[in-house]
């Protein structure tokens, strides 16, 4: 009788428990597949959350130990830095009417740059407060190159590395890189970098200036300068006026490579 009611129990158990299809294991972690949905993008459960580009990636980076509050001795996540910079972007502050970015892509086609200025600043954002960059240079895809660049980490909020560039070549793709960064969780990436096509007056950031960038740019004459249609204040000073369409006039026939 005895062992009737342990098959019955048994058998009810089994039914009302999920079913895994299998696991991820190593001798530091086990992952149910069941947990990674099908393009292999997120995996969570009630315990973990793992993002984007970080699921996959145990075991294919540098093998070491990192460590945080919340775990140590996990082989095979150090060197995914790159895969936690969340945002970068071209920031200007325009005059009293507030501070714009250009958001530059991490991925997929490249974002283009239209405003002027002697200096530009670049604001790279990681998942991890971070400790140290080394260093910050900027390159292009022509012969001349930018002049000298430096960058802090944000005092304000040390997810932030603002990167400050100078004589940066116009028509021009423009890498800006972070050299030897680390962050709080361990993380270390010997580059990473952020691309952004500067081409002054392209305010339709079409990769050329033409007629199109003129009329735009002559329709917004006397707005108030927002999120909307700050690209058209080209000399970022927070007022559209015939400043900036002189400056989009004396860049026209100029383009992208």
């Amino acid at each position: 009788m005895k062992r009737t009611i342990c098959l019955v129990l048994s058998s009810v158990l089994l039914s009302i428990l999920p079913s895994y299809g299998g696991s991820r294991s190593s001798a530091d972690y086990s992952i149910p597949t069941d947990t990674l949905d099908s393009a292999g993008v997120n995996a969570q459960s009630a315990n973990y959350s793992l993002r984007g580009s970080a699921v996959n990636e145990f075991g294919a980076a540098n093998e070491g130990s990192i460590t945080s509050t919340d775990y140590i001795d996990k082989p095979g996540y150090a060197g995914q830095l790159s895969d936690l910079l969340t945002l970068a972007v071209s920031r200007f502050a325009h005059g009293g009417a507030g501070t714009f970015d250009v958001n530059l892509p991490l991925n997929g086609p490249v974002a283009v740059e239209c405003r002027s200025a002697s200096i530009y600043t670049v604001v790279f954002t990681f998942a991890n407060p971070l400790l140290t960059v080394a260093s910050v240079h900027a390159t292009a895809t022509g012969n001349i190159q930018p002049g000298p660049a430096s960058g802090q980490i944000d005092s304000n909020d040390p997810h932030n590395y603002i990167a400050s560039l100078t004589i940066l070549p116009n028509a021009q793709y423009i890498t800006v890189t972070l050299g030897n960064v680390n962050d709080t969780d361990g993380n270390f990436s010997s580059e990473v970098p952020a691309v952004m096509g500067l081409l002054i007056g392209d305010t339709n950031a079409n990769g050329a200036v033409n007629a199109g960038d003129v009329a735009q740019t002559k329709s917004r004459l006397g707005q108030a300068v927002d999120a909307t249609n700050f690209r058209s204040d080209v000399i970022a000073n927070g007022a559209m006026n015939a400043g900036d369409i002189s400056i989009v006039k004396s860049n026209l026939g100029s383009g992208l490579p």
